[in-house]
């Protein structure tokens, strides 16, 4: 099932014994709109760093989802818009999960959430927007419970600040796998004249982060400026990795390609057949 309102794009499926399970496509579209209505009445609080937000219980359920999420990531730059995907694709989950379900997933724009009651495989491709083609590696998600599964680079829906092209995250909450993929994305940034950076407010004036250089083009790089990026992207995803706040990630550069995943390994990488 295909919803479509406003900035969300998303596909949403659960399956019963091995077959489709019908969801009710109208509440999900209310559910969806009311969201929207929800977060728009408390987009000026969103828009700041989310640990400028003491106080969270006053605000919709999704985005107190997105405030927790950001501040368990513990980057100080980042908004709570760094999640929002990821906790919309969470609590339409969490709304439209029943305990008949075998296996429920919506996936927006990227951003996945998830709930496996019986550790069906799921597989998730992965794609460079910048050359628009799938590269021949996919992600594979084992074990029972919550995943949250997200994606960031340059080229995405969202600005970046870093140069990488694919930054996938693995964790037990889409919203918190949103806001580790942007902040990880953010962090492959190394100074080179082959990278084109403009602040965000000149290219769009309602962004949350007005003040920021991102990253709006890449010419090729040099060995040691991927290796650069890489390792900054790495630091930031192994501390995320060691603290638990994460299961795993692949960085993408070009054609330099890292993954890892702590002893839970959730998450595996390997080629197309």
């Amino acid at each position: 099932m295909l919803i479509d309102i406003g900035p969300v794009t998303m596909v949403i499926k659960a399956e019963k014994d091995g077959k489709e399970y019908e969801l009710e496509e109208k509440k999900i579209k209310a559910y969806v709109r009311e969201l929207l209505h929800q977060l728009s009445s408390v987009l000026p609080i969103l828009k700041q760093p989310a640990f400028k937000i003491k106080r969270i219980s006053g605000l919709p359920q999704v985005a107190k989802r997105m405030v927790e999420a950001v501040k368990e990531v513990n980057e100080k730059k980042l908004t709570p818009m760094a999640a929002v995907a990821g906790a919309i694709a969470e609590v339409v989950v969490e709304e439209f999960d029943n305990e008949k379900i075998d296996f429920i997933f919506a996936n927006n724009g990227g951003d996945i959430a998830l709930i496996n009651r019986i550790d069906l495989p799921f597989d998730i491709k992965i794609g460079d927007i910048n050359k628009n083609y799938i590269l021949p590696y996919f992600l594979k998600i084992k074990g029972k419970g919550k995943r949250g599964i997200a994606t960031s680079g340059l080229g995405g829906r969202s600005f970046t600040l870093g140069i990488a092209d694919v930054v996938t995250v693995c964790a037990n909450k889409a919203s918190v796998a949103d806001a580790a993929a942007t902040y990880i994305a953010s962090s492959t940034f190394v100074e080179s004249d082959k990278i084109v950076r403009r602040k965000a407010i000149e290219i769009d004036p309602l962004t949350d982060i007005p003040n920021e250089l991102v990253v709006v083009k890449r010419f090729k790089l040099s060995e040691d400026e991927i290796i650069k990026a890489m390792e900054r992207g790495i630091e930031v995803a192994d501390r995320l990795l060691a603290l638990n706040v994460i299961d795993g990630f692949l960085i993408v550069i070009e054609d330099c390609l890292h993954f890892e995943s702590n002893g839970n390994l959730t998450m595996e990488v390997k080629k197309w057949k």
